[in-house]
């Protein structure tokens, strides 16, 4: 059965035009194609916002530990840092770390928008294995193996199709024939030749 859970809210002023001109800025800047890219986004933000401050209000070491961990791997935060700077992350946070910003900033692609380009036609790779989606959130440790993807050989250096195949035993064919006509051509008038000669001998 179909999950219909919402993954995201929608801003209680959505129209309001401050908001609006902020938001098509941010979509801009990072190449985002749908407004409800900058809302997953915002959501996957407010999870870790509302469990950082579930843990400011009931202590717990074990989550807490959890939590900064997954933050720091996904290189939003670095070693050391506390809750408090998990409340303080924004919505570019996360942007930052989509494969569509960090290739643009490796200088793999020309542009925000080109970089998006290259993942959606299956171009670029982490650690040999192809990623399609410019919102995959890259960690620490994925960043380094960025890289194209090569895996598949180009259609042109495929098989021959077979219309292809019938035409070259076509033209083979018929350059056999040529080639037979000729040298019975040849040994014809050799014949007819030899046949004068012997005339003329027995004439004389």
């Amino acid at each position: 059965m179909r999950n219909l859970r919402k993954k995201f809210k929608r801003p209680k002023k959505s129209w309001n035009i401050e908001f609006m001109e902020d938001q098509n800025a941010v979509k801009s800047e990072y190449g985002l194609l749908t407004t409800k890219e900058l809302l997953l986004s915002r959501e996957k933000l407010r999870g870790f916002r509302q469990r950082a401050r579930q843990l400011i209000a009931v202590a717990n070491e074990a989550e807490k530990k959890i939590l900064l961990g997954k933050i720091v791997k996904l290189g939003m935060l670095k070693e050391g840092s506390g809750l408090d700077d998990v409340l303080a992350l924004d919505v570019k946070s996360i942007l930052e770390r989509r494969l569509q910003t960090i290739l643009f900033k490796k200088g793999m692609a020309t542009s925000i928008n080109h970089a998006r380009q290259l993942i959606v036609h299956g171009r670029v790779s982490i650690n040999g294995v192809r990623i399609k989606f410019p919102s995959y959130i890259v960690t620490v440790e994925e960043e380094p193996k960025i890289g194209w993807y090569r895996g598949e050989p180009k259609k042109s250096e495929g098989p021959k199709r077979k219309g292809h195949v019938k035409e070259e035993a076509v033209e083979s064919d018929v350059e056999e024939g040529v080639e037979a006509a000729e040298t019975e051509a040849i040994e014809g008038g050799t014949e007819e030749k030899e046949a004068e000669e012997d005339a003329e001998e027995s004439a004389e």
